[in-house]
C-alpha cells in the first residue's frame, strides 16, 4: 500500500516537472508592443532645406514579423492593418530627422511623407522609423534608400512598403 502510494507520488512529481519544462532549443518570441512614449520627432525647419523627395508608404508587417507574433497583436490590428490614426513615420539620415507625417483617418493607412535636404549636403541614405500608437512601440525600416533631389518613392495605387523590425 505504502508502495503504491509512493509510486502515485513520484509519478505526479515527474509529469509536474515535465510540463513545467521548456525546449531549450525554441527561440522566446519578441513581443511588437512595447513600452515607448511617442517621439517628439521634428522635421527641419524649411527654409533650411534647399532640395526634397516625396515618398507613399504603407505598413504591412506581414513580411516582416511571424504569424505567432502578429496573431498576439491580433486584437490591435483593424483589418489586418497596425495603422492607427495618430501613428507617425519618419525619415532620418543617422539621428537627424528629414521629415515626418502623422496618418489621418482619410488617409487610407498611407503615409505621405515629405524628406528634406540640402543642396550642399544631401544625404545618402535614408531610413525610415515607424511609430505604432497602439502598439508603444518603434520599427526601423530593414533596408534604407538612396535620397534623390526631387524623387519619388512610391503611389497611391503601388506605395513603397519596406520590412521592418523592432528598432532598438
Amino acid at each position: 500500500m505504502i508502495m503504491k502510494k509512493l509510486m502515485v507520488i513520484t509519478s505526479c512529481a515527474v509529469l509536474l516537472m515535465a510540463a513545467g519544462c521548456k525546449d531549450k532549443n525554441t527561440p522566446e518570441v519578441e513581443s511588437l508592443v512595447g513600452s515607448v512614449a511617442t517621439p517628439s520627432w521634428q522635421a527641419p525647419e524649411s527654409y533650411d532645406m534647399t532640395s526634397s523627395m516625396t515618398t507613399i508608404v504603407k505598413i504591412d508587417f506581414t513580411q516582416s514579423f511571424s504569424a505567432e507574433q502578429l496573431a498576439a497583436v491580433k486584437d490591435k490590428m483593424t483589418d489586418g492593418q497596425i495603422v492607427h490614426e495618430g501613428d507617425l513615420l519618419a525619415a532620418f539620415s543617422g539621428e537627424n530627422c528629414l521629415g515626418v507625417d502623422m496618418i489621418h483617418a482619410d488617409q487610407a493607412g498611407l503615409f505621405f511623407l515629405y524628406i528634406a535636404g540640402s543642396n550642399e549636403e544631401n544625404p545618402a541614405n535614408v531610413q525610415l522609423r515607424y511609430y505604432s500608437t497602439q502598439l508603444s512601440n518603434i520599427f526601423a525600416a530593414k533596408e534604407s534608400f538612396v535620397f534623390s533631389n526631387d524623387g519619388h518613392l512610391g503611389s497611391v495605387s503601388a506605395p513603397y512598403t519596406p520590412a521592418w523590425s523592432i528598432a532598438k
